[in-house]
């Protein structure tokens, strides 16, 4: 069923140059989950390594979220030492483009939301990324 989804949401959504793909690549969408009222909770991992070549993320596509606005970040580097790359805000279930967060080669990706609403609200999705030619 997930290779059905990420499939879809491909087809769905037309990036600009390079192959694209989803992460998590394969697997059920990531949940994350905001620790307090606009309090960012912890990153979560997408991808321990994004491969041979640079990415470029330009979306989130949400498949569910609870009460309120989230704000996600996409995260960039080592569990613990996570460098944000760009934010996005999210509202409705579906595509948001991000401002473009390029990542280079052998690099873990992860993300996090900050909620506007109380603590242990939840956004559940995939990245979508661009892989550079």
């Amino acid at each position: 069923m997930s290779m059905l989804i990420s499939r879809l949401l491909l087809d769905k959504i037309r990036l600009d140059n390079g192959q694209q793909a989803v992460a998590p690549s394969g697997a059920a969408p990531k949940v994350l989950t905001g620790a307090a009222s606009y309090v960012a909770g912890n990153y979560t991992e997408f991808l321990a390594n994004v491969g041979t070549k640079d990415i470029k993320v330009t979306g989130f596509y949400a498949t569910a979220l609870s009460a309120g606005i989230h704000h996600v970040d996409v995260g960039v580097g080592a569990g613990g030492a996570e460098v944000a790359g760009a934010r996005g805000v999210i509202s409705a279930v579906g595509f948001t483009p991000l401002k473009s967060a390029r990542i280079k080669a052998g690099s873990r990706l992860s993300g996090r939301t900050t909620c506007s609403a109380a603590g242990g609200e939840t956004v559940t999705g995939y990245f979508i990324y661009v892989i550079d030619e």
